[in-house]
């Protein structure tokens, strides 16, 4: 991402492109897909490389569709979270079509 879709969209664009908008949609994923080990074990493995060798790629992330659990543990861990990083990610489980 970093040696080509990023300078890529810079030359399209004309500006400089260097942070990512993801958007993850959970609807239909059951919870205990993101709970087993192997789930757990790859989702730590990219917080690592990701605040290792890319801090500050992520623009924005966009979670959809989490329900009312996701709601409340965001509650809970969101304030583990420095504010740049809380800032960049945004849950929404309905209105979002409208607002993208």
């Amino acid at each position: 991402m970093i040696k080509l879709r990023f300078p890529a969209c810079s030359l399209e664009y004309g500006r400089q492109i260097s942070r990512t908008y993801s958007i993850l949609d959970l609807k239909g994923m059951p919870w205990s897909a993101l709970w087993n080990d192997k789930s757990k074990k790859i989702l730590n493995e990219m917080s690592v490389i990701t605040a290792n060798y890319y801090p500050e790629c992520m623009g924005k992330m966009l979670i959809v569709n989490g329900g009312i659990t996701l709601s409340g543990i965001w509650a809970v861990i969101k304030g583990w979270l420095d504010e740049k990083t809380r800032s960049a990610i945004v849950i929404w489980n309905t209105g979002y079509i409208k607002e993208l």
